[in-house]
C-alpha cells in the first residue's frame, strides 16, 4: 500500500516507518524535523495516512498558539488530503485527552477533561476526525497511547529515559511528590505492532486505548530500574506539577476484542532491553 507517515522522524514514527517498509509498503515520511510545514498541506496519493506529527506537551504548554497551528490546523490539512485521495487516517492520540480520570482503569467512553494544552489539542483533533467520518465517510482508527517508552527515546520530560539516563550517569533521580502516582507504561515495539496491524487488517472507525493495562507507581518503576541495572540511585523529590495525574491505567478490553491480543512486553523486560542497548 501507499502510506504517508507524518512525524516520521520521531521516536515512534521512525520505528513505524521502518516496520512498514519491512512489510513492503511504499512509505512517504513527513516531519517537522525535515523542515516540512504541516500548515502547507500535502501532495501524493495514499491508501492510508498515519498522523503522528505533533507539537509535544512541554512546547504546547509554553506556546499554545503554535500547538493549535500544528496539532489542530495541521490535522485539518491531513484530513483534507485524506478526503481528497480516499485515504484512511490512523491517528495517534493520547491518554492526555482524559485529563484526571474519575476512576481507573479508564475506558474509551470516559469523558474528556484535559488538563494540558497538549491534551486539549489531541481532543480537538479527535473531534475533527469523527466529524469528517460523519460528513465525508472518511475511515479512521484512533489510538490513545499511554506512556510509550523504548530505546531511542530522547525526551527528558518522560520519566523512563530521564531515570535511565540519570542512573547511567550516576546522577540522582528527580521525582514529583511522593512517587506514589502511577502510570501505564507500554513498550514501543508493541505499539508499532498494533499500528501496522490496523493498516493490514483494515481496521476502521474505532477508538482504542493502547497501553499495558497495568498500573505502575513511580516508586515501583525506580525499584525495577535498580533491579535491572544493579544500581540504587539517589532520589530527589520536588513539588507536584499542576497537570500531574495521581494515577492512570488504561482499560484495554476494546483493544483485545479488536485484535485478539494486547501488548505483551512487561515493564521489566522493556527496561532490560533499553539498558542492554537492544532493539
Amino acid at each position: 500500500m501507499n502510506v504517508l507517515v507524518t512525524g516520521g522522524a520521531g521516536f515512534i514514527g521512525k520505528r513505524l516507518v521502518n516496520e512498514l517498509v519491512r512489510h513492503r509498503h511504499n512509505v512517504a515520511s513527513f516531519d517537522l524535523q525535515y523542515g516540512d510545514d504541516i500548515l502547507k498541506g500535502f501532495s501524493g496519493t495514499f491508501d492510508a495516512i498515519y498522523h503522528l506529527a505533533v507539537l509535544p506537551r512541554p512546547l504546547a504548554q509554553t506556546d499554545p498558539r503554535k500547538a493549535i497551528d500544528v496539532n489542530v490546523k495541521g490535522t485539518v490539512n491531513v484530513l483534507e488530503h485524506a478526503r481528497k485521495c480516499g485515504a484512511k487516517v490512523i491517528f495517534t492520540s493520547a491518554s492526555s485527552v482524559y485529563g484526571i480520570p474519575a476512576r481507573s482503569p479508564v475506558e474509551e467512553d470516559a469523558p474528556h477533561f484535559p488538563v494540558s494544552v497538549y491534551g486539549a489539542t489531541k481532543s480537538a483533533a479527535e473531534s475533527l476526525i469523527l466529524t469528517y467520518n460523519r460528513l465525508y465517510s472518511m475511515d479512521y482508527v484512533i489510538f490513545r497511547f499511554t506512556n510509550v517508552y523504548g530505546r531511542g527515546q530522547k525526551s527528558t520530560r518522560e520519566v523512563i529515559p530521564a531515570f535511565i539516563n540519570a542512573t547511567k550517569n550516576g546522577e540522582p533521580i528527580t521525582i514529583m511528590g511522593s512517587g506514589k502516582q502511577s502510570r501505564d507504561f507500554v513498550y514501543i515495539n508493541d505499539v508499532v505492532h498494533f499500528l501496522v496491524r490496523a493498516l493490514e487488517e483494515d481496521k476502521k472507525n474505532m477508538i482504542l486505548n493502547i497501553g499495558s493495562g497495568k498500573e505502575t507507581s513511580i516508586n515501583k518503576l525506580i525499584e525495577l530500574i535498580a533491579t535491572v541495572t544493579g544500581i540504587t540511585p539517589e532520589i530527589v523529590s520536588r513539588p507536584v506539577e499542576l497537570e500531574e495525574r495521581w494515577g492512570f491505567c488504561a482499560d484495554i478490553s476494546r483493544l483485545r476484542k479488536a485484535f485478539s491480543e494486547v501488548p505483551e512486553t512487561t515493564l521489566e523486560e522493556g527496561l532490560k532491553k533499553i539498558w542492554a542497548g537492544m532493539d
